[in-house]
Protein backbone atom coordinates (compact mmCIF):
# COMPACT_ATOMS: atom_id res chain seq x y z
CA UNK A 1 0.00 0.00 0.00
CA UNK A 2 0.87 3.67 -0.51
CA UNK A 3 0.76 5.98 2.53
CA UNK A 4 1.99 9.67 2.84
CA UNK A 5 2.21 10.94 5.91
CA UNK A 6 0.04 13.93 7.16
CA UNK A 7 -0.23 16.41 9.49
CA UNK A 8 -4.12 17.10 11.47
CA UNK A 9 -5.25 18.69 9.08
CA UNK A 10 -4.62 16.36 5.84
CA UNK A 11 -2.40 18.24 4.49
CA UNK A 12 1.47 15.73 3.13
CA UNK A 13 4.79 16.60 5.15
CA UNK A 14 7.43 17.48 2.96
CA UNK A 15 9.37 13.37 2.68
CA UNK A 16 11.31 14.93 -0.23
CA UNK A 17 9.69 14.27 -3.11
CA UNK A 18 6.17 13.30 -3.72
CA UNK A 19 4.44 9.74 -3.74
CA UNK A 20 4.77 7.99 -6.99
CA UNK A 21 7.57 10.58 -8.08
CA UNK A 22 10.29 8.69 -10.23
CA UNK A 23 13.91 8.07 -9.23
CA UNK A 24 14.97 10.17 -12.57
CA UNK A 25 12.30 12.69 -11.63
CA UNK A 26 13.25 13.72 -8.15
CA UNK A 27 17.24 12.15 -8.34
CA UNK A 28 16.35 9.08 -6.21
CA UNK A 29 15.12 10.85 -3.08
CA UNK A 30 11.98 8.56 -3.33
CA UNK A 31 14.32 5.71 -2.19
CA UNK A 32 14.05 4.86 1.65
CA UNK A 33 17.48 5.78 2.67
CA UNK A 34 18.15 8.70 0.16
CA UNK A 35 21.25 10.54 1.13
CA UNK A 36 20.03 13.72 -0.43
CA UNK A 37 17.02 14.86 1.78
CA UNK A 38 16.96 17.79 4.03
CA UNK A 39 16.74 17.25 7.61
CA UNK A 40 13.12 17.87 8.15
CA UNK A 41 12.17 15.09 4.97
CA UNK A 42 14.43 12.69 6.55
CA UNK A 43 12.85 13.36 10.13
CA UNK A 44 9.24 12.70 8.28
CA UNK A 45 10.52 9.66 6.35
CA UNK A 46 11.94 7.69 9.62
CA UNK A 47 8.70 8.84 11.60
CA UNK A 48 6.68 7.26 8.71
CA UNK A 49 9.18 4.30 8.65
CA UNK A 50 9.00 4.20 12.45
CA UNK A 51 5.00 4.30 13.10
CA UNK A 52 4.36 1.40 9.85
CA UNK A 53 7.19 -1.15 11.30
CA UNK A 54 6.22 -0.93 14.28
CA UNK A 55 2.50 -1.62 13.15
CA UNK A 56 4.21 -4.82 11.43
CA UNK A 57 4.14 -3.76 7.89
CA UNK A 58 7.43 -4.11 5.56
CA UNK A 59 8.98 -1.23 3.40
CA UNK A 60 9.57 -1.63 -0.02
CA UNK A 61 13.34 0.19 0.14
CA UNK A 62 12.78 2.00 -3.70
CA UNK A 63 9.68 3.97 -2.60
CA UNK A 64 9.67 5.68 0.70
CA UNK A 65 6.10 5.51 0.84
CA UNK A 66 5.27 1.91 -0.09
CA UNK A 67 4.60 -0.61 2.52
CA UNK A 68 3.62 -4.30 2.46
CA UNK A 69 1.88 -6.57 5.58
CA UNK A 70 5.06 -8.21 6.63
CA UNK A 71 3.19 -11.74 6.13
CA UNK A 72 2.99 -11.11 2.26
Amino acid sequence: MDVPLVDQDGHELDLGTRVNASPEERHGACFTHAPNLGNRARHHCTLLLNAMGKAGFTNYGTEFWHFSAEDH
